[in-house]
């Protein structure tokens, strides 16, 4: 049995929960460790039984509390090298805090989960997702932050039964609103983030390849409305004759708190 909870999502801050053997692992740490702390006791979890955090990148919504976070739970730090050589450089791990990189494509064994990072493309220092197998053998895949969909993102999230997936924007929001021109630019390269319609057509080819479960995520306060990136999705995954409760299941991460656990 698998259980992965979404905690934060968003431009303001990302976690989520997934449950372990021995208590669980986040992946991300992006708000503060008051917050983080106040989420896992709402959903029953204690913070010192948290053993691990996977870092996706060093961008301040995903590591602003991963410092206290690790030095009031001693959970070990896994990211890339790159993202590890930042962390250390910025001060951001504790003395004592047990340190591993993860290298794209090698399994390595978190928590009693297998853990594969895999390459993004995003505007930052070795950017990583992260593909969990359990030991039952059920699966899932954290993929947020995608400035394009590549074939071996493709490769990397087939046939995982969940994904957390990136529905970042909507393109005519975005456009009309107030964001700097450069920065609506970064947004739309193939470094910045992952449109509704774009994350609908790699939902399509993900639940082809037996993702039954998505959970949108990233959403952004200013571009994006969680009714509309949801509709998008389901009106691209309708055009495929893939259908919601039948082909598979939807959720959207809340931005401030957690979301429903998804128990498979």
């Amino acid at each position: 049995m698998a259980r992965i909870c979404s905690l934060f999502s968003g431009s303001s801050g990302n976690s989520s929960f997934v449950a372990t053997a021995g208590g669980g692992l986040l992946i991300d740490a992006g708000v503060s460790c008051k917050r983080l702390c106040t989420a896992l006791k709402t959903i029953d979890i204690e913070p010192p039984n948290i053993g691990a955090v996977l870092i996706t990148h060093e961008h301040t919504d995903h590591i602003a509390g991963l410092r206290v976070f690790l030095k009031r739970t001693g959970a070990r730090l896994y990211a890339s090298v790159g993202v590890l050589e930042h962390l250390c450089a910025a001060g951001h791990i504790p003395p004592g805090i047990d340190v591993q990189a993860v290298e794209p494509g090698l399994p390595l064994e978190v928590e009693g989960v297998e853990v594969r990072g895999f390459e993004v493309s995003h505007d930052s220092v070795a950017p990583i997702g992260y593909h969990l197998t359990f030991p039952d053998g059920r699966t899932a895949a954290l993929a947020t932050d995608l400035g394009q969909v590549t074939e071996g993102l493709i490769d990397a999230l087939s046939g995982a039964d969940l994904v957390i997936l990136e529905a970042n924007y909507d393109p005519l929001m975005l456009a009309q609103g107030p964001y700097p021109y450069s920065l609506k630019q970064r947004i739309m390269s193939g470094l910045g983030h992952l449109s509704n319609r774009e994350c609908g057509n790699l939902a399509a080819r993900l639940i082809a390849s037996g993702a039954s479960r998505l959970i949108l995520a990233h959403l952004s306060r200013e571009n994006n409305r969680p009714q509309l990136a949801r509709q998008t999705v389901e009106q691209a995954l309708s055009a495929r004759q893939m259908h919601p409760g039948v082909d598979y299941t939807l959720w959207v991460a809340p931005r401030d708190g957690p979301g429903e656990m998804v128990v498979y």
